[in-house]
């Protein structure tokens, strides 16, 4: 049958040969963990653009499907394959092992905002069971089996899905899961600071809260891109692209929030628009930072 598909199709079968398993090289834990929060960041950040032109197409929202066939899932459930196979390749257990408690965190992290969400609303009462929103840290854990599944995957199959060898580390996936790694702490932070105020925010506290979180968004841009300074162009650019690639899902509803009210105050447009100038600013803190730092040492050297 091979040996049929050969002669048939003797130009695709040729190209399936030469293809390479992507090399790695072996990295200590923390490296290692940051790698993998890059290659989760790619990974994902690809298949979302995908599914973002492609997800309606393949998958009506007229027709049913299993509950947790989202564009969520689909994208956390990519990515999360992706870093438990270059975790478990760059380093071993204990960077995979670090990465479980770094998503642990995150889960723990979520659990004030959806208590509160499952106390001041009854409508969740009335939802499918598959659909309701856990309310308790369980809950929340059981309902990313998805994730926790595919990590587990992906380690499994890193085996046959990456080479190890001597290898220099990869300054993209590096300075990709800077990016990851603190544009999640502070979503975290910014969490835990919206529960703690909400005895006394008002206009203002939220206004503050916002410019906190453009503000990290603009540190993150500039730390990846000095990790990128050494990293090909290309990989910049894949970055800054990749951060870019949520305006997709975001653009919309602010354009159509800014449409349906057209008279808001100043500080709800900072507010609403914040959400789509944070990733437009990183990516060109990415970009600018990395050309600063490259002339400026093209300038010492010469």
């Amino acid at each position: 049958m091979l040996d049929s598909l050969r002669a048939e199709f003797p130009g695709a079968t040729g190209a399936v040969t030469r293809l390479r398993r992507p090399i790695v090289g072996r990295e200590p834990v923390l490296w290692a963990f940051l790698s993998a929060a890059g290659a989760g960041f790619i990974v994902g950040g690809i298949v979302g653009l995908f599914l973002a032109t492609g997800f309606p197409a393949f998958l009506p929202p007229t027709e049913p499907r299993p509950p947790w066939l989202t564009y969520a899932n689909l994208t956390q459930t990519s990515a999360a394959f992706a870093i438990g196979a270059v975790a478990f390749r760059t380093g071993g257990l204990r960077a995979l092992a670090l990465y479980l408690a770094w998503s642990l965190l995150l889960v723990i992290a979520q659990l004030p905002g959806r208590q509160l969400s499952c106390e001041r609303s009854g409508q969740f009462a009335g939802l499918d069971p598959d659909l309701r929103p856990a309310c308790d840290l369980f809950g929340l854990i059981a309902q990313r089996w998805p994730i926790w599944l595919a990590l587990a995957l992906g380690a499994l199959g890193s085996r046959w899905l990456l080479r190890t060898g001597n290898a220099r580390p990869s300054l993209l996936l590096r300075g990709a899961g800077v990016y990851a790694v603190v544009v999640a702490l502070a979503g975290m932070s910014y969490s835990f600071l919206t529960i703690v105020t909400l005895s006394y925010r008002d206009s203002s506290t939220n206004v503050t809260l916002t410019a906190i979180y453009v503000a990290v968004q603009i540190v993150s841009g500039v730390l990846t891109g000095l990790v990128l300074q050494r990293a090909s162009p290309a990989a910049s650019v894949l970055v800054a692209v990749l951060m870019l690639s949520s305006l997709s899902l975001t653009l919309p509803l602010a354009i159509q929030n800014q449409s349906g009210s057209p008279s808001l105050p100043l500080e709800v447009q900072f507010i609403v628009w914040s959400g789509i100038a944070a990733p437009i600013v990183a990516a060109v803190c990415v970009l600018g930072a990395r050309l600063t730092v490259r002339r400026a040492r093209a300038g010492t050297t010469s």
